[in-house]
């Protein structure tokens, strides 16, 4: 929990804390053994466990797996906006055609959506 306090602001820490539990949540669906203690395996406090205690060594390892996956899911797809502006006009494209397969480029290949209104 140090590392998270370290590298995360308390806002972060609670949307990784939050996103943890729908996780266990999810892969552990009603019926099965660990149905909804995705509160007891992401604790507010401490939850004094030791290191030479095998289950405490389990409910670790499990922490920290919730906590990777969550962090994995969280950081964003590559962009490659480069690849994004390669598309070029065919001779007998119209401009219409042309725009679609721009637009179809730019959301493949950099995460945006040319339809959405930019604010200022």
């Amino acid at each position: 929990m140090s590392i998270l306090n370290i590298l995360f602001t308390g806002e972060e820490r609670g949307l990784i804390r939050e996103a943890a539990i729908k996780i266990w949540d999810r892969e552990h669906p009603i019926g099965d053994g660990d149905a909804g203690q995705g509160e007891m395996k992401f604790p507010l406090r401490d939850p004094q466990w030791e290191n030479q205690n095998p289950e405490h060594r389990e409910e670790m390892m499990e922490l920290k797996d919730l906590i990777l996956k969550r962090i994995r899911e969280a950081v964003p797809k590559s962009q490659n906006l480069p690849q994004a502006f390669e598309v070029r006009q065919e001779k007998d494209e119209t401009p219409s055609a042309f725009l679609q397969r721009l637009r179809d480029s730019m959301r493949k290949y950099s995460g945006m959506n040319p339809e959405d209104p930019v604010v200022f």
